[in-house]
């Protein structure tokens, strides 16, 4: 582009185009020409090109546009035309001819006048076209190689610069116009460090060289190095304008103000250093002599309020800049899109991170971006074919220019570390898992990857691993922020609170604005608030078991926990039968304690009759999990909610005694098992057996299908009871359950769950039969607060040899406040 070339290179093309253009008029304007040209229009044709040389381009083009058109198939009319349209610098002209002609056909003054002017109009292709041709007929000019040097950089073509500065290896060592051409050329696809080894190397030769301390200052500048980059501008006046020296002023306040910002300062002053820093910022802009200085600082301003977690500033900044120019700086589009993703506005965030890739296609760290909003767009597929492009175009090793010294690629490691994380968020949570265990075997003392693994270990719900991990991650670096809030999550599902609460307080104080710390807190918050549960169910059956109609309303409200481990609750239970000796009903009111601790959970509660009647109940409950596949569970009540509306109508009551283990080895599955009594008042007693599981066979984002199995066992003490009691049967079934999520936008999920199982029925003393049932379940997330969820039941089931059918509705909510 005209505005981006170094000015040498035009000084250089134009001393060039009018040596050629001279010798072209003394003797290229030719006997040859003669033969075609009669001698008066070859007089004119020298004068034109005379008259160009001079300076005086209207007068030479109207000549050459006369002797075109009387000599329309005359190419070398053609050729000085357009030659004297590049010097003229009517570009746009140039271009338009310039694709009517064959570039190897022209001659070299005219290849290199054209290549330049489509250069100028950004037409880049056809730029390199022209110059390709004058490199094929002398391969050593260095005009043409370092044009298109020019060229290729200009139009961001990494490939061809690096193709080019390596095959002009040799050439280079003794013409400095190219070597500054291949520094130039580096500096525009990011190779800072070797473009500052190109400059230098002219500079040790030439120290006053002009362009190579433009150069100098320029890749400094781009190396976040300002104060350098003024100081060479200062020894030598005139390398910079002013307003590039403005802008150097203020990239040097702003640099050294996100220094400080970033830097890990003792809480609290961390945010106050930030503020600070955007109040200096503010007077710069007010200090600010040229509007592209105050502009320079209006758009570092925008990322200092990001870097302070002021989102929302942020952003109102950014869009009052767009409303009165276009933002076409890539670093300055890559903060406003993560305020616009902590605002959760993520579309908006999306398009200025592709647009600041667009911008700065060879910055890996807007790609690592453009991962995580793919990832917070639940874009998963695209997440990960992102970071594994990433992985494969990203060496394992970087090697510093001019040296032996290697080194390990931190991208590269980076974008493995995303890739796992795409595949963790995308549900993959065993593939991430092989990720993360064979890069840390490569790499055990790699901090951020002991940290996703530990998060993965969270997820599949094995705590002891996870929070062994966030150990050992704090152990290497104790302020390892992420660590600290996934150690934190773990211990609430730990059940850890106290420890929590510790946790939540020290990094609230230190990093209280930044998102994730945030979550953190809102999640602990919470959890420290009162909570309802309201679970009712209706329907009806055709037999006599369950009731021809029948509800039940189960609701339980928790206080806030109490010294860390214990909240109290009051418990209602309303249940109604309509049999066809008459109805029953049974309403209760209970209340007590909830103890929890890291890996036990105990309850405690009594009960009583709501109608008047004495009927006291005393139930309790035991949680323990053993480790991260183990758990056991244990009950015991008497006057048992769970005896049957038909026995309670004969004013039977009963005492029920459980225990329970459940092995799940990941989130992809599990097996519950365990066995019950119940103590009826008459005399009778009925054990029950059960095994559940689970196996997920598809595990996508969106949608989860899994195979499900019972077995059941019961056995009775006497059938010959106004309820039912066989003295012994079972039933194996099996099924399928398809969840899938209608809807996600960060807390608010919409999900479907469709259940279907089939199998059979065995009852001593009556025939077996099949049974059956259908489930349908919608669940909505309204936030962390709220949920409702309604479902819909068909049964088919077999009692005493005969099928009853039995369809049932419910609706459950549960609220925090």
């Amino acid at each position: 582009m005209c505005g981006s070339q170094p000015a040498v290179f035009g000084r250089i093309h134009y001393v060039v185009f009018f040596v050629i253009a001279f010798l072209t008029v003394t003797t290229v304007v030719t006997p040859a020409n003669s033969q075609t040209l009669s001698a008066d229009d070859a007089i004119l044709r020298e004068e034109a090109i005379l008259a160009a040389r001079a300076g005086n381009y209207p007068e030479s083009l109207a000549a050459l546009e006369a002797l075109r058109v009387a000599y329309p198939e005359e190419l070398s009319l053609a050729h000085d035309h357009i030659t004297v349209l590049a010097w003229s610098d009517d570009n746009t002209a140039v271009a338009e001819i310039a694709e009517s002609l064959a570039p190897e056909d022209a001659p070299r003054y005219a290849q290199l006048a054209v290549a330049k002017a489509v250069r100028n109009v950004q037409r880049f292709g056809l730029a390199a076209s022209w110059y390709d041709a004058a490199i094929a007929s002398d391969p050593e000019d260095t005009d043409a190689l370092s044009g298109r040097l020019l060229t290729a950089a200009d139009a961001g073509d990494s490939d061809t610069v690096l193709t080019l500065v390596a095959d002009t290896d040799a050439l280079a060592v003794q013409n400095t116009q190219l070597i500054v051409a291949r520094a130039y050329a580096l500096l525009a696809i990011g190779k800072t460090l070797e473009a500052l080894f190109a400059y230098q190397d002219v500079l040790a030769n030439e120290p006053s060289h002009p362009e190579a301390l433009r150069g100098k200052a320029l890749v400094l500048r781009a190396m976040l190095l300002p104060t350098q980059a003024l100081e060479l501008a200062v020894l030598h006046p005139g390398i910079l304008t002013d307003i590039e020296m403005e802008r150097l002023r203020a990239d040097e306040t702003v640099i050294g103000l996100r220094l400080r910002a970033r830097t890990p300062y003792p809480a609290p002053s961390l945010y106050e250093n930030r503020d600070r820093s955007i109040a200096l910022i503010d007077r710069q802009i007010q200090a600010s002599t040229t509007p592209d200085g105050r502009e320079t600082l209006l758009r570092d301003r925008i990322v200092a309020l990001i870097d302070a977690s002021d989102a929302k500033a942020a952003v109102d900044q950014f869009e009052a800049l767009q409303s009165d120019s276009e933002i076409n700086e890539a670093y300055v589009l890559s903060a406003a899109s993560r305020a616009y993703f902590q605002l959760r506005q993520p579309q908006q965030g999306i398009e200025l991170l592709e647009r600041a890739i667009e911008l700065d296609p060879d910055n890996v760290d807007y790609k690592f971006a453009l991962v995580y909003a793919f990832l917070d767009l639940e874009r998963f597929g695209e997440a990960l074919g992102l970071a594994q492009e990433l992985t494969r175009s990203l060496p394992m090793v970087n090697t510093v220019p001019g040296s032996n010294i290697v080194k390990g690629n931190p991208h590269r490691m980076r974008a493995e570390l995303l890739a796992g994380l795409a595949e963790a968020h995308g549900d993959q949570l065993d593939a991430a898992q092989s990720r993360f265990e064979a890069l840390l075997s490569e790499a055990p003392n790699n901090a951020d990857l002991r940290h996703e693994l530990a998060n993965v270990y969270r997820w599949r719900g094995w705590y002891d691993r996870s929070l062994e991990e966030y150990r050992q991650v704090l152990t290497m670096d104790d302020e390892h922020l992420s660590a600290e809030l996934g150690f934190a999550h773990s211990r609430i599902d730990a059940q850890d609170y106290p420890v929590v609460a510790a946790t939540v307080a020290e990094v609230s104080l230190a990093h209280g604005r930044v998102p994730a710390v945030e979550r953190l807190a809102e999640r602990w918050q919470v959890h420290n608030e009162r909570e309802l549960s309201v679970r009712m169910s209706t329907g009806d059956s055709t037999g006599p078991i369950s009731g021809s109609d029948h509800y039940s309303i189960d609701a339980r409200w928790y206080t806030a926990p109490i010294a860390y481990h214990y909240r109290a609750f009051v418990a209602s239970y309303d249940s109604f039968g309509e049999f066809t000796e008459g109805e029953s009903r049974r309403r209760r009111l209970g209340a007590g304690i909830e103890y929890r601790a890291p890996r036990v959970t105990i309850t405690g509660s009594l009960s009583g009759s709501r109608s008047g009647s004495r009927d006291a109940g005393f139930a309790g409950g035991l949680n323990y999990r053993l480790n991260d596949f183990w758990s056991l569970n244990a009950g015991i009540e008497w006057n048992s909610d769970k005896v049957q509306l038909r026995a309670h109508r004969f004013g039977i009551k009963a005492d029920r005694a459980s225990v329970g283990a459940r092995f799940a080895a990941s989130e992809l599955a599990s097996v519950d098992f365990g066995a019950a009594r119940l103590d009826y008042s008459d005399g009778n007693a009925i054990d029950s057996f059960f095994a559940d599981g689970r196996f997920r066979l598809i595990n996508h984002p969106r949608s989860k299908l899994e195979a499900t199995g019972n077995i059941t066992l019961g056995l009775a003490d006497s059938s010959a009871v106004p309820y039912f009691s066989p003295t012994r049967d079972r039933s194996a079934t099996a099924g399928l359950k398809h969840e899938y999520r209608i809807f996600r936008r960060y807390d608010r999920k919409l999900t479907q769950t469709i259940g279907a199982a089939t199998g059979r029925y065995f009852q001593t003393g009556f025939s077996s039969g099949s049974i059956w049932s259908v489930r349908y379940q919608i669940d909505l997330s309204l936030s962390p607060r709220l949920g409702v969820g309604f479902g819909a039941e068909r049964h088919g089931q077999v009692f005493d040899g005969v099928h009853e059918h039995t369809t049932i509705g419910t609706i459950a909510v549960t609220s925090r406040f």
